[in-house]
C-alpha cells in the first residue's frame, strides 16, 4: 500500500487558460522516514509533511466551510463585508504579508514607487529582494514571497504552472541556481573539449621524418603504426583525400569497414583517425583555412559556427604544427589548380551525393 496522497485543485485565471488550472499531489513521508520520526508525542510532528499540513488547513477551515456552503480549502470570514458577516475565499500576497508583520517579521523595504527593489507588478516574479538590504541580521527576519516561490522552484527544478521565461526569471535573481549552472556549463564545456582532445590529432609527417624514411621504408612504416605497404601507398599520394592523407580507405569509421569511404574531406576526414598530414598538402590545407575565414566574415555566425566552426579549429591546430617560414613559404606555392579544388571542397562539389 502506498503512502496517502491528496490531489489539491487550484485556479488562476490570470496565467492564462492552458495554466490556469494545476492538480498539485500532497504526499505524506513514506513509512520508512515516518517511523525515524515517531515518537509519543505524535502532535509534535504534525507538520512533518505537505499532506500533514494540508490536513491541518482542512481542519482549521471545516468551520468556514460548513456556515458558507463553500468547497474552498482556504477559506474565512469577512468581518468587512457590506451586510456584515461574510465569507471569503483564496489567498495572495497581501494575506501572507499581513499575517507576517502581524507575527514580528518586518516588512521588505520597497522603493519610492511602491515596488520591492528590481521587481515588477505585471510580472509573477515580481518581488524581488534586495538582498543588501535585508541582510542585516539586527534589522530582524523578513518573508518575501518572491524569495519563497524561487525557493520552491530551486528545489524542484522545474516551472510550477508557470511557463518557462517566468521560470527562468525566478532563479535569475537565484545566487545558487547561477552557481549551478555555471558549474554545469563548465562541467559540459568540460566534456567537449575533452572529447575533442580525445580524437586522436592527425599526425604530421615532417620533411625529416620522409628524408629518414627515404633511407629506411620500413622502420618509418613502422614508427607510424603502419605496414611497408601501406605506407608507401601513402607517401606516394596515391590515397591523399584533399587535406590529409588516408591510411586505409576501405576501413572508414564514417561508412564502416569494407566499403569506399563516403566521408566530407571538409568535415570528417579531418577527425579521421586513419588521417596523416604530409607537407605537400600544406598549400591546400592554408588555402582551405584562409577561405575558411573569409566565409566567417561573409556568413551568419550561426550558419558558419554550424557548417565550419571545427573544420576551421582542426585545421587551424594542424598548420600550428609548422613553423611560420614554412606556412608563409605553402602560401607562395598555391597554384591556380589547388584554388579550384579548395572552391570545389568548400562548396562541396567534392562530396558523394
Amino acid at each position: 500500500m502506498g503512502r496517502p496522497l491528496a490531489l489539491v485543485d487550484g485556479a488562476k485565471p490570470r496565467r492564462g487558460p492552458s495554466l490556469e488550472f494545476m492538480v498539485t499531489p500532497l504526499e505524506d513521508l513514506p513509512p520508512s522516514l515516518a517511523d525515524v520520526l515517531q515518537a509519543e508525542d505524535h502532535d509534535k510532528h504534525l507538520f512533518r509533511s505537505p499532506l500533514r499540513v494540508y490536513q491541518l488547513l482542512l481542519d482549521l477551515t471545516e468551520f468556514v466551510r460548513r456556515h458558507s456552503g463553500g468547497i474552498h480549502a482556504v477559506c474565512y470570514p469577512n468581518v468587512r463585508a457590506q451586510r456584515g458577516l461574510g465569507w471569503a475565499h483564496g489567498t495572495s500576497r497581501n494575506n501572507l504579508v499581513a499575517w507576517a508583520i502581524g507575527h514580528g517579521f518586518r516588512p521588505v523595504k520597497r522603493e519610492g514607487n511602491g515596488q520591492v527593489p528590481g521587481g515588477d507588478s505585471q510580472d509573477e516574479a515580481s518581488g524581488e529582494v534586495n538582498e543588501q538590504a535585508v541582510a542585516g541580521a539586527d534589522e530582524g527576519l523578513s518573508v518575501n514571497v518572491h524569495r519563497l516561490r524561487r525557493t520552491v522552484l530551486e528545489r524542484g527544478g522545474k516551472p510550477v504552472a508557470h511557463t518557462r521565461e517566468t521560470f527562468h526569471n525566478y532563479l535569475r535573481t537565484s545566487q545558487p541556481a547561477v552557481e549551478r549552472g555555471r558549474v554545469v556549463m563548465r562541467e559540459a564545456l568540460e566534456e567537449e573539449v575533452a572529447k575533442a582532445r580525445a580524437v586522436q590529432e592527425i599526425p604530421v609527417l615532417t620533411d625529416e621524418f620522409l628524408a629518414r624514411a627515404a633511407e629506411d621504408p620500413e622502420r618509418a612504416a613502422a614508427d607510424v603504426g603502419l605496414d611497408a605497404e601501406t605506407f608507401a601507398r601513402l607517401i606516394s599520394g596515391e590515397q591523399d583525400a584533399v587535406l590529409v592523407g588516408c591510411t586505409d580507405p576501405e576501413n572508414s569509421p564514417v561508412t564502416g569497414p569494407g566499403k569506399p569511404c563516403g566521408a566530407s574531406f571538409l568535415d570528417d576526414c579531418l577527425r579521421c583517425a586513419n588521417a596523416r598530414a604530409l607537407p605537400r598538402q600544406l598549400p591546400v590545407q592554408i588555402e582551405t583555412h584562409r577561405r575558411l575565414k573569409h566565409l566567417q566574415r561573409d556568413l551568419d555566425p550561426r550558419l558558419w559556427s554550424h557548417r565550419h566552426s571545427e573544420s576551421f579549429a582542426r585545421l587551424s591546430d594542424l598548420l600550428g604544427q609548422y613553423t611560420a617560414a614554412e606556412r608563409a613559404d605553402a602560401r607562395e606555392r598555391v597554384t591556380v589548380t589547388e584554388r579550384r579544388l579548395v572552391d570545389d571542397l568548400i562548396n562541396g562539389r567534392l562530396d558523394l551525393r
